[in-house]
């Protein structure tokens, strides 16, 4: 039977963003604005960003790196896009995450709702992985993977269809069947 990719509890975790300029936390508690400072704007790519200030940029946006334990598949980024209180979200590398925290919103609710949405969506997909693992799995028997009938490939979805491939076989002369490709030898034909 083949090796199951979900077969890890999933783990998630969040990590605070710092404000580069003044080292504070980034979100509405950051009282980065208090330090005096010359400088009240910072160019970002083609954006000038307020800081230093109480509408400083890195105040008004509470800002996580959000680590995972499996990759982000765009299924899961769009689960996790439609929970309350996400403002931001873009992905960094293929575990990891930057979240921002609307205002409004309290941080450790959000938190909290997706790490409920990362761990349902991979019990889900584990689930799923077993139930198919389950359906296609090969008896020592060799039941076929699929028949060819006039030169037409039909593969087996399930265990069902594949002893119905092997019923079909027997029973029309120009049918053969599909076995499983072992690393031993290779067999096919009737």
């Amino acid at each position: 039977m083949a090796d199951k990719f979900f077969k890890v509890d999933p783990s998630i975790s969040f990590e605070k963003i710092f404000c580069p300029l003044c080292q504070a936390p980034t979100g509405p508690k950051s009282d980065c604005y208090k330090i005096e400072s010359d400088m009240k704007m910072l160019q970002n790519k083609q954006t000038m960003l307020p800081v230093f200030s109480e509408n400083c940029f890195f105040r008004q946006t509470n800002l996580w790196k959000i680590h995972v334990n499996y990759p982000i598949s765009e299924p899961l980024f769009l689960r996790f896009e439609k929970c309350n209180g996400v403002c931001k979200l873009e992905i960094i590398d293929q575990y990891s995450l930057n979240l921002g925290i609307g205002k409004l919103f309290d941080e450790t609710e959000v938190k909290s709702n997706l790490a409920m949405t990362f761990k349902t969506f991979i019990k889900e997909m584990q689930a799923l992985e077993g139930s198919m693992l389950d359906n296609i799995q090969i008896s020592d028997e060799e039941l076929p993977v699929g028949i060819i009938i006039n030169g037409k490939k039909i593969l087996a979805q399930n265990r069902e269809e594949a002893e119905n491939c092997k019923e079909i076989s027997e029973n029309i002369d120009n049918a053969n069947l599909i076995l499983k490709v072992s690393s031993k030898s290779k067999k096919s034909g009737k």
